[in-house]
């Protein structure tokens, strides 16, 4: 295995999955890259005779682990925990063996993991599952231990079909019960939806498939209107001085179903299917384009939020809109780090429905304790039925850099 750099300054990562190195390449110098490759060749030895239900070699579901967690351009311990975190358990090598050869930092984390991982959930009652999630975030004296499980149980849901019916239906309903509100605790909306969309594909698979089905059907409607939208919004952004990204993003399919059922709707007249994003680089860009944004459409005034001025107990920091003459979809603002908004961090901007938490330590810090007892404030109501659009104006405080989340179970 070796690592080159290239005219670009880019790291080359050799001897590595393609998709770990890939993700590794995009902050190697931080990284100690000879650590990390004992760790996947102690993985691979380790786990060489065994495979996972799939028929596949289990290296593979550890080199997806620490692929997310590459991702999300977590520090050296992390990554190298993220490799061996099923060693103790799974093979002869013990976990003081895991502590002499990568040290009592790895081995706190991947103690910590196994400890997660022997936790059985039996009760679905709405206050016992609130305790099952306070247990798990009491137990995780460093963040990254629960960084490392949520990456762990993405992978295993993206592989569950595998199982037997009688296994997947717990797994998926301890999924979103359990592991993907934490994820939205803890700010990290990317893995939040792709975990509550593969618990609801095992949960109902027929209305899973059904709405997928309907959502595929209007995609190419649903983008000609955020053209609609985004080419005229984008010019008045220009004009203004704003510097400023526009983009489009869809609704995650659990998100629609559970509207479609609480509010006792179809699936027509579910407008806010695709939103824009509005992406700034200051809190004084979020608030000017936000005068933008109600300049040219009026917004309801019930329905105006701002989590700027006052974040969430998880650090969601955004303006919520509706305005009242605009078509489908729903725009949304933020500012410039997509990859917070999605997997965790905080940020100054305007956006749409996310969130963030703790930032990770590159190579040289450490994530903080997590709190298990944090106050939550009331969500933010659902949208009326008839204004199609919704827009949301978010905040990044100005340290820290944005960091990119994997995924996989």
């Amino acid at each position: 295995m070796a690592t080159t750099a290239t005219a670009e300054g880019v790291t080359t990562i050799r001897g590595f999955p393609r998709p770990l190195a890939r993700a590794l390449e995009r902050y190697a110098p931080r990284l100690d890259i000879d650590a990390i490759r004992s760790a996947y060749e102690l993985a691979a030895e380790a786990h060489s005779e065994q495979r996972r239900a799939s028929g596949e070699p289990f290296i593979n579901h550890a080199v997806e682990v620490a692929t997310i967690v590459a991702e999300l351009q977590l520090d050296t311990a992390s990554v190298v925990s993220a490799l061996v975190h099923d060693v103790p358990e799974d093979t002869v090598v013990s976990l003081q063996g895991i502590r002499e050869l990568f040290g009592d930092e790895v081995g706190a984390i991947v103690d910590g993991v196994t400890k997660i991982g022997r936790v059985r959930f039996r009760s679905s009652t709405e206050r016992q599952v609130e305790n099952y999630r306070k247990l798990l975030l009491s137990m995780a004296q460093d963040a990254r231990v629960i960084l490392i499980k949520l990456a762990d149980r993405v992978h295993n849901m993206r592989t569950l079909q595998h199982l037997r019916e009688g296994r997947r239906r717990p797994i998926a309903r301890e999924t979103r019960e359990i592991y993907a509100p934490l994820a939205h605790r803890l700010g990290m909306a990317a893995i939040k939806w792709e975990l509550e969309d593969l618990a609801f594909k095992f949960l109902d698979p027929d209305a899973y498939a059904n709405l997928r089905k309907l959502v595929r059907q209007r995609r190419r409607a649903r983008e000609r209107h955020v053209l609609e939208l985004q080419r005229p919004l984008t010019d008045s952004l220009d004009g203004a001085g704003i510097p400023a990204e526009v983009t489009g993003r869809p609704k995650h399919l659990w998100s629609i179903h559970r509207k479609m059922i609480t509010q006792d709707r179809s699936y027509d007249d579910i407008y806010d299917l695709m939103a824009l994003r509005v992406i700034t680089d200051s809190v004084q860009h979020c608030y000017a384009a936000l005068g933008i944004i109600h300049s040219r459409w009026t917004p309801i005034q019930e329905r105006f939020h701002d989590y700027v001025a006052t974040p969430k107990s998880n650090m969601y920091a955004l303006c919520h809109l509706i305005p009242l003459d605009s078509r489908p979809p729903q725009p949304r603002f933020s500012n410039n780090d997509n990859d917070l908004r999605d997997y965790g961090r905080e940020q100054n901007s305007i956006k749409m429905p996310e969130k963030r938490p703790f930032r990770d330590g590159g190579s040289g810090s450490r994530p903080g304790r997590l709190r298990s007892g944090s106050r939550s404030r009331p969500e933010s109501p659902e949208l009326p039925k008839n204004p199609p659009t919704g827009l949301r104006a978010a905040r990044r405080r100005p340290r820290g850099r944005c960091r990119r989340a994997g995924l996989g179970p």
